[in-house]
Parts: C-alpha cells; sequence; structure tokens
C-alpha cells in the first residue's frame, strides 16, 4: 500500500513481497496525490494483529471486545514487546481503543440494553479463544447456535450480567469516567462508542448522548 500511494503518479516498480507479486506494466500514472504518506492503522483482537501493527504499522486499533484488563493486562505487553523486538519506540505508533460504554444511572437497563451487543460477538466461532481466555467459552459455545443462524437475539438472554460488565463499561457516568481513565497509560486516543447492536434509534441516541455529556461536558 506504501509503494502503491508514494509511486503510482511516478510510475511503479515491480513489487515483490511475501505474499504479493506484482509488476504494475498496465497501470497508468495517475494524478499527484495530496500527499503521499497515508498512516496506516491496524485493527487487533488478539496479539498476532497486535504485533503486526507494532512492526510495520503507523496506529493500532483496539476493537470495541478489548475489556480494560484484556487490553492492559494482556495487550499493553504484547505491544510493548513487539516494538522493542522491532526496533521502535513508542511514539512511533498510535494506539487507538474503541471501548464499549453505557452510562446510565439505570445500571440493571444498561446491562439489558447490552446484552445483545456482547452475544452478537459471543457466538463468533472464531473468536472463540478470546471469549475463553476471558472465562466464558461456555456462554459463548450456547450463543454460537444463535449467531450461527442469523438470529444473535434470541440467544442475548443467554449472556450472564458479570460478562456484559467485562467488556461494556456501565452504570452511573462517574464510575464510566473512571473506569476508562485506566487506559490512559495505553491509548494515545479513544473512541468510545455505545454497544448498539439491536438498540433501537432513540436509545442509540441517548447513550451516544450520555457518552458525549460524560467524557465531553461541562
Amino acid at each position: 500500500m506504501r509503494h502503491i500511494v508514494r509511486g503510482a503518479h511516478k510510475g511503479l516498480e515491480p513489487f515483490e513481497g511475501e505474499y504479493y507479486h506484482a509488476d504494475f506494466k498496465e497501470l497508468s500514472p495517475t494524478e499527484p496525490p495530496l500527499r503521499e504518506e497515508i498512516p496506516i492503522w491496524i485493527a487487533a483482537l488478539r496479539a498476532p494483529m497486535v504485533r503486526m501493527a507494532a512492526r510495520i504499522g503507523d496506529g493500532l486499533i483496539g476493537h470495541p471486545m478489548w475489556s480494560i484488563e484484556w487490553a492492559l493486562e494482556q495487550m499493553a505487553p504484547e505491544l510493548d514487546a513487539a516494538l522493542s523486538k522491532a526496533g521502535r519506540s513508542r511514539d512511533s505508533i498510535e494506539v487507538n481503543i474503541w471501548p464499549w460504554a453505557a452510562p446510565n444511572p439505570d445500571e440493571a437497563e444498561a446491562i439489558e440494553d447490552s446484552r445483545p451487543t456482547i452475544a452478537f460477538y459471543g457466538g463468533v466461532k472464531q473468536y472463540e479463544s478470546f471469549f475463553e481466555a476471558h472465562g466464558y467459552l461456555d456462554v459463548a459455545r450456547k450463543l454460537q447456535a444463535g449467531v450461527g443462524r442469523g438470529d444473535y437475539r434470541s440467544v442475548a438472554h443467554l449472556v450472564p450480567d458479570e460478562m456484559v460488565r467485562t467488556f461494556v463499561t456501565l452504570g452511573e457516568p462517574e464510575k464510566v469516567r473512571e473506569r476508562i481513565a485506566k487506559l490512559d497509560g495505553l491509548a494515545d486516543s479513544l473512541c468510545i462508542v455505545p454497544p448498539a447492536y439491536a438498540l433501537p434509534p432513540e436509545k442509540a441516541l441517548f447513550y451516544a448522548g450520555m457518552i458525549a455529556q460524560t467524557f465531553y461536558g461541562s
């Protein structure tokens, strides 16, 4: 990607990589780009993609499924070790994390509203080892039945409250703000998002507004 962006307007030299081989013989030169260097950020759920981002990326995007503990205790050490191995400094990459948050004084309502989102991701077969690492393997396998038939909502009730709390920061706004603040030593930037799967538009807007008020309000 960097090779193409940097040189497509000049005529590209052949590219020989581990996975891709291209001679660009039929490529017509493009107009000059606005800039020849575009940052490439790599999204990650588990360690292999974190290591790839540390090795070649300009940024690392933490999956919304990252629990606070997963980010700090598992992914942060992986990032540091991979940066060191690649001979790169910490300031050579931006860490951008997308934590789920549902600020709501009615914590029971926030849990119920968040349950479908966790059911959707929890039932993805490819994520099984991720949920196993969090202690939710049995739940994940039960959720897979619903997700497999395209109906994650039908199994949302199988998601226990504690599983919701693991992946979604919810409850009183001050409590939400304090928990998300634990990411300050790792995240250079945040994109705080509501767990919006299956929520009606008005409820999704409610949580978006609560996030704005909790983190950016006066």
